[in-house]
């Protein structure tokens, strides 16, 4: 019997340990606003690769032209940009 109260005092005690894990919070993790990949397009609509805005910005340089559009999706079936696009103005090409 002693033997008994024993294991069903030590399964408690790692029962206890496990749910003390498990119901920690997860550590948090900071995320870079702006650091999302887009859909790129070129003026005339076609496509122009997938990058985060910082790169495309980097790769149109200064200017007053439209670069390139970002969008966050395109139909998968069609390719065609959905949503509201980001436009992305350069030098002229």
């Amino acid at each position: 019997m002693k033997k008994l109260t024993k294991s069903i005092g030590l399964l408690a005690a790692v029962t206890g340990v496990v749910i003390a894990f498990a119901m920690a919070p997860a550590p948090k993790q900071a995320v870079k606003s702006g650091s999302t990949n887009l859909y790129w397009f070129d003026p005339e609509g076609n496509p122009d690769g997938i990058m985060d805005e910082a790169t495309k910005r980097a790769q149109c340089g200064e200017g007053q032209v439209l670069c390139s559009l970002g969008f966050a999706s395109v139909h998968p079936e069609t390719g065609e940009p959905e949503g509201t696009p980001i436009q992305v103005d350069g030098k002229q090409n």
